[in-house]
């Protein structure tokens, strides 16, 4: 009897909890921690289209196009399962939420293979191949050039003089 009871009790409950892991590089990202299977209506855990569209916005179509070439450059080299779990260990979540964003929209590629060990690392390609530099860097880079190479100027004029 309550063997009968407990497996009553079991099969009602259609709540699944999930845990979503924190992500520096988008806090607000959405997290569904309680899924209700039996609600055809229930968000996916991560969010949908529309929860994503604030993670596109906040990176801005640049960064976001630049991101989605480096998953297709790791897709054809063997390589996405690293690039998907790159800045995984420290929180920094982009190249998921990247991947995340675009098979919402169905252009990314399937990472399940990676993990099914069917793809095997390439391990001379580079995971990352896109690196932003504000134009302030490209500034600071080209005064310390130029005082390079006037000090190394003037050294070899007093040396021509000697």
């Amino acid at each position: 009897m309550i063997l009968l009871l407990m497996s009553v009790i079991i099969t009602q409950n259609h709540t699944v909890y999930a845990q979503c892991a924190e992500d520096k590089d988008w806090p607000q990202k959405p997290c569904n921690d309680a899924i209700d299977t039996g609600n055809p209506n229930q968000k996916p855990i991560l969010g949908d289209k529309q929860d994503w569209k604030a993670f596109y916005d906040m990176k801005g179509k640049d960064w976001m196009e630049s991101k989605k070439q480096e998953m297709y450059f790791a897709e054809q080299n063997g390589i996405l399962k690293e690039w998907y779990e790159y800045g995984g260990n420290s929180g920094h979540l982009a190249n998921s939420d990247v991947w995340y964003y675009y098979n919402l929209y169905g252009q990314s590629p399937d990472i399940m293979k990676y993990y099914n060990s069917v793809i095997q690392k390439d391990w001379t390609k580079p995971i990352i191949t896109y690196y932003y530099v504000s134009p302030i860097v490209f500034v600071i880079i080209g005064i310390a050039a130029i005082v390079v190479g006037f000090f190394i100027s003037k050294k070899i004029l007093a040396r021509i003089r000697k």
